[in-house]
């Protein structure tokens, strides 16, 4: 048996002539190949023999081979043959000249939005033509979107992953097959996978072409999988802060962890996208402040049971592809549990069994009238809570405005969903998806303002619990509101601001064992005492203590003008200490300092938390202390800078997880103190 990469130019595998080699993959190697009686230029991939010496493989392969070959869409890459040859598997499929997506981002990314509409539209037709023959791709990735050169078409290649949905017991349980960036939790877990699984790695793909990075970057691929399975989809306006924050609830729904919350086809991805683009509201929507760090899917309950259409008639096609490929004629899905799902249902039968709903001509499409709704019932009492928030001070009265505009949009909310239960709006996949996202945004939005209404009367600081469970249902609100912006542009955003509710926990008090130095009286605290073994690294410039069995990664490092030494958390390694040293620095330290907060302040990554001047072991001092989002997280920081007594510019910079900072500080404050600079 011959090895696949045994295979060399001018061999022969059956009816083909090998004459280059155009790559190799985790899952098969590929050759420029022509067929000997056809004359014709084919892309011949060989797999490994691993698999072929898998019969179970051998029989799946050579049964989705057929059906991948059945498919007959412009584009989806035709093949043409698969068989066996001296032990070798191979697929014999259309020669794209031209380059793919891949190699395409790592030279030109980040992608303008609507480049990447262009490219993914035709894309999203492909897979859900593989769909509507209950194909499912499983490796949807950015290396196997084919372009080509001369015509710009673009094309869906290598369906050698696929998995045949209707053949019960042709894949293994539990075998995962797949691009680890862009593979759908169901994926990773061996679970059931359906056309929604190519939608989320077509989310994943979208993501990339807009930032030029994957939604997960981690350190390693057990990393990148556990970030499948738990992280929120991070936000792309935290990358790029110019593109519309509808995207955000885009990309959202379409990487949802559940499926039955995502889009159920590739082509309402695309159409979602365009939509977020083109921004076709008839009002100018409210736009999202800097401060949406990430996007947190909000979890619904079990798809309720089809709903007839009115009279057993068809639903009308919705404009291009929000028509489901596999939406029958006369039924419906709904996404909606309880009670609340009787508020979705647009189509009840009466006793004589014909439909007793509002005629169609008296109803009208659910987004442009929610829209409305929203920009004049609730945004404006929102907008006013969310300044009383960022406004917020230890005293009676402002807490008692902020309390005051809570209930305000508590109300607002009450009669929105009062208005839910009667507005007599059409009926269609889109229409229902309204309801059911606004019906969700609803619930959270109430949930929200009720965590601010219930305070204590009087109250002139915040618990660390009170401010945390704000925070986090003004962050669930949010989501929210970005998932149901995701689906029509026209509905505004809500003037949720999560960077300013970060501000509530400046109003809890902090307890004084390990506080960190505060500017009067000019003095630092003394070293708290955590019962932490210490390790002390002594360098050229300084020593500093730190736990025991961090690593110490770069030790006085040269970096363009500066010396760093990093210290990391082998066990977390978000948990950071670094010392930056640069020699002969300005004597001023806020010449130096105060624009590069200014600067920071201005992105939507950074939230500063307090900037001041202190002294630092006997040194004039400016402290930071901020938030800042990093690969999806929320990160903890504390900086401090001085001069040493030879001119010597340092920064002792520390940082946790935003949620874990509180157990954490005693540590760093130790740290902090038990920086010795060298002298001369």
């Amino acid at each position: 048996m011959r090895a696949a990469h045994g295979l060399d130019v001018g061999d022969t595998l059956g009816t083909y002539r090998v004459e280059a080699l155009i790559g190799r993959g985790g899952m098969g190697t590929v050759f420029l190949a022509e067929h000997l009686q056809l004359g014709r230029k084919v892309a011949l991939k060989v797999l490994p023999p691993n698999l072929a010496e898998d019969p179970a493989f051998r029989e799946r392969f050579i049964r989705e081979s057929q059906l991948a070959a059945s498919l007959d869409h412009p584009s989806i890459i035709p093949i043409y043959d698969a068989d066996e040859r001296e032990g070798i598997l191979y697929i014999a499929m259309r020669y794209v000249e031209g380059t793919d997506l891949r190699r395409l981002l790592k030279a030109e990314a980040p992608l303008a939005p609507q480049q990447a509409l262009r490219l993914l539209e035709p894309v999203s037709a492909g897979l859900d033509a593989a769909h509507a023959k209950g194909l499912v791709h499983r490796d949807v990735k950015p290396a196997n979107i084919l372009i080509e050169q001369a015509s710009g078409r673009v094309f869906v290649s290598d369906f050698g992953l696929a998995k045949l949905v209707s053949a019960v017991g042709m894949a293994r349980t539990g075998s995962f097959l797949g691009t680890v960036d862009y593979c759908a939790p169901e994926q990773i877990e061996g679970k059931p996978v359906d056309a929604r699984t190519d939608v989320y790695s077509l989310g994943c793909v979208l993501f990339e072409c807009l930032t030029g990075q994957p939604p997960f970057v981690k350190d390693s691929e057990v990393a990148v999988i556990q970030a499948h399975l738990a992280d929120p989809p991070p936000a792309v306006t935290t990358l790029r802060p110019e593109l519309p924050s509808a995207l955000d609830g885009v990309l959202a729904t379409a990487m949802a962890k559940n499926p039955p919350v995502r889009y159920e086809a590739c082509g309402e991805l695309t159409d979602a996208l365009d939509d977020a683009l083109a921004d076709k509201g008839t009002a100018a929507t409210v736009p999202l402040r800097p401060g949406a760090l990430t996007v947190a899917e909000h979890t619904l309950a079990s798809p309720a049971e089809p709903v007839p259409s009115p009279g057993g008639t068809a639903v009308a096609r919705p404009p291009r592809s929000w028509r489901k490929p596999a939406l029958a004629a006369g039924a419906a899905v709904l996404l909606m549990a309880g009670a609340a799902a009787a508020l979705l249902v647009a189509a009840r039968n009466g006793g004589d069994g014909k439909a007793t709903t509002t005629p169609p001509t008296q109803q009208a499409a659910a987004a442009p009238r929610v829209a409305t709704r929203l920009r004049r019932d609730l945004v404006p009492p929102q907008r006013t809570l969310d300044i009383r928030v960022r406004n917020l001070s230890a005293a009676p009265a402002s807490f008692q405005a902020m309390e005051t505009a809570a209930l305000a949009v508590e109300r607002s909310v009450l009669r929105m969903q009062g208005w839910m239960t009667s507005a007599p709006l059409a009926h269609t996949a889109r229409d229902r998806a309204v309801r059911q996202g606004l019906s969700t945004a609803l619930s959270a939005h109430s949930a929200y303002a009720k965590s601010i209404t219930t305070l204590a009367p009087g109250a002139t600081s915040l618990s660390r619990r009170q401010a945390n469970a704000i925070i986090a249902r003004a962050q669930t609100a949010d989501d929210a509101y970005l998932r149901l912006s995701g689906i029509s542009s026209l509905i505004p955003a809500m003037p949720i601001s999560r960077g300013d509710h970060l501000h509530l926990l400046s109003l809890v008090p902090r307890p004084r064992p390990g506080a960190v130095p505060r500017p009067s009286p000019p003095a630092v605290s003394p070293p708290a005492t955590t019962g932490t073994p210490s390790s002390t690294f002594r360098g050229s410039y300084f020593s500093i203590d730190y736990p025991s069995g961090w690593q110490v990664e770069t030790a006085e490092a040269l970096k363009t003008d500066y010396y760093d030494t990093t210290i990391r958390s082998p066990a977390d390694p978000s948990l950071l200490l670094r010392v930056d040293v640069k020699r002969n620095a300005p004597a001023n330290l806020d010449a130096g300092a105060s624009p590069v907060v200014a600067a920071l302040a201005r992105q939507p990554r950074y939230r500063s938390l307090a900037y001041r001047h202190t002294t630092f072991n006997g040194h004039d001092a400016i402290y930071w202390e901020f938030l800042v989002s990093e690969s999806g997280r929320l990160l903890h920081k504390v900086d401090i800078f001085f001069l040493d007594n030879s001119g010597n510019g340092f920064g002792v910079l520390t940082q946790a997880p935003a949620d874990a900072w509180a157990s954490w500080v005693p540590t760093f404050n130790s740290v902090l103190q038990s920086v010795a600079p060298a002298s001369g």
